[in-house]
């Protein structure tokens, strides 16, 4: 979408006859502009309500399912990140139209996962065959979620999950990746994993999940521990490379 030229024409007018809603409930820079700037490239009119538990009728106590219902008769499709694991599902499931998750809660993020893997295959000319540390808030962390699942389902991926103890993996991805038989390991010791791994993705603390000021400051403290430093990052292998989902806390 991002070449010029005549290729890159047709591509832009392929959709200029639909209108796409998207439809955010939760705070978003990266993901709506994102979409919204490739959906006007495809030649698609868009509609966006952002903020939408406080600029819809979700505010007036409407249930999601009822506004989707209500306006998808206007739309092609629907582009929705939700803060409710499971919005996603529940969206689909009542849609009549095209949809796409933007993100839903902590549990996934699709459309990220996938520019993820590119951007892996771009830079190692494969997505088999990795050694992929995920490093921070493991259990939050959406982004890690949809990458790390993924991962498990493509050849000899090696997964490795750096974090605070309170901040580990989730009990149900745990057992997918053991009933799976995933070559994977959990450990607090970012400076044994750093040498080891092709691509070190990592991650912020999830302020918005973690609603107790005390247990904040708390892991906010033992975050300290897993910042990636310059020399930290020097000693990574000459090939290795850092992702970030962004946003980015310092």
């Amino acid at each position: 979408l991002m070449r010029r030229g005549a290729e890159s024409h047709k591509l832009e007018k392929r959709h200029e006859v639909r209108i796409i809603l998207n439809f955010f409930s939760q705070p978003s820079m990266r993901t709506r502009t994102a979409f919204e700037s490739a959906e006007q490239r495809l030649g698609a009119r868009i509609v966006t309500i952002d903020n939408a538990e406080e600029f819809s009728s979700l505010y007036k106590g409407e249930t999601l399912e009822h506004s989707l219902l209500a306006t998808q008769g206007f739309f092609d499709a629907v582009v929705m990140r939700h803060s409710e694991n499971g919005a996603a599902k529940r969206a689909a499931y009542v849609l009549e139209i095209p949809f796409i998750n933007a993100g839903d809660g902590t549990n996934q993020h699709p459309t990220q996962a996938l520019l993820d893997l590119y951007t892996l295959r771009q830079k190692f000319e494969r997505i088999d065959n990795l050694k992929v540390a995920f490093l921070g808030d493991i259990k939050h962390g959406r982004t890690i979620r949809s990458l790390a699942y993924l991962l498990a389902h493509l050849k000899n991926n090696e997964l490795t999950f750096v974090s605070p103890k309170e901040l580990g993996l989730p009990d149900d991805m745990r057992s997918y990746f053991a009933e799976k038989k995933i070559n994977f390991c959990e450990t607090d010791k970012l400076d044994e994993v750093i040498p080891n791994v092709d691509a070190l993705y990592v991650t912020r603390l999830q302020w918005e999940y973690v609603k107790d000021e005390e247990k904040r400051k708390a892991l906010m403290e033992s975050y300290k521990k897993f910042q990636i430093t310059s020399p930290r990052a020097n000693r990574m292998g000459i090939d290795s490379i850092i992702m970030h989902p962004l946003p980015i806390n310092r």
